[in-house]
């Protein structure tokens, strides 16, 4: 029998929505940052930006902490704690990639082709829609233990996790579409930055493969 969570005093779920918070604001400052070095390029000065990523990182990182410190060992839910953190530990990655990313773009100051800006603002875009949709799953999550997981909301959450599937498909072809077009310019390109943006470029992709396998995480709740 499925044990509604709103029975107990306190909801680790609170904790996971409070630690996608902290991811998210990461996530929307390294937005600008890429953004405005698409536009910027090799004049932009990175330093500011690394800190405050990493501030940012560290933010989500101390509520991941708190979260698994806090974690009673035996648990009297509906669902189990290795899940708990193992969900913890995969969102927490899309701050981790964010953060990997901005130290890339900083090691070396790299112009952006004016025939692949275009391209990386839409992947950019893409990844916003990503974070969005796992949003609206690990929100919808919550929303599911309170109600023991009646029928019309676990439908509901299922369909959600489909969209975050698809925003990461979808993803993945810009992605493998900027690749490709940077290797078909290689005789205007040095190979340092041919490796440099193709680099960037898998970086950024880690960061919807982190909402992917947060997702999966997330089936696999539901499924127990």
């Amino acid at each position: 029998m499925r044990i509604p969570i709103s029975l107990f005093r306190h909801s680790p779920f609170e904790s996971l929505m409070e630690h996608f918070l902290a991811v998210e604001t990461c996530f929307n400052r390294f937005v600008i940052v890429v953004n405005r070095w698409i536009e910027e390029g090799d004049k932009m000065d990175f330093d500011h930006e690394m800190e405050e990523i990493s501030q940012l990182e560290y933010q989500a990182d101390e509520v991941k902490n708190a979260l698994r410190e806090h974690l009673p060992k035996s648990l009297f839910m509906p669902v189990d704690r290795g899940d708990i953190l193992a969900l913890l530990r995969e969102q927490d990655q899309i701050a981790d990639f964010c953060q990997d990313a901005v130290t890339i773009l900083a090691l070396r100051p790299t112009e952006v082709p004016e025939y692949l800006k275009q391209d990386f603002r839409n992947l950019m875009e893409k990844l916003k829609e990503v974070v969005e949709a796992y949003k609206l799953s690990i929100q919808e999550l919550k929303d599911l233990l309170k109600t023991a997981f009646v029928k019309g909301e676990e439908e509901k959450i299922h369909r959600l996790i489909k969209q975050v599937d698809k925003k990461e498909w979808e993803s993945d072809k810009l992605q493998f579409a900027l690749a490709k077009k940077i290797y078909l310019h290689e005789k205007e390109l040095d190979p340092i930055t041919i490796n440099f943006l193709t680099h960037v470029l898998l970086t950024l992709g880690r960061i919807a493969d982190a909402c992917e396998n947060a997702d999966d995480r997330l089936r696999r709740i539901i499924a127990r």
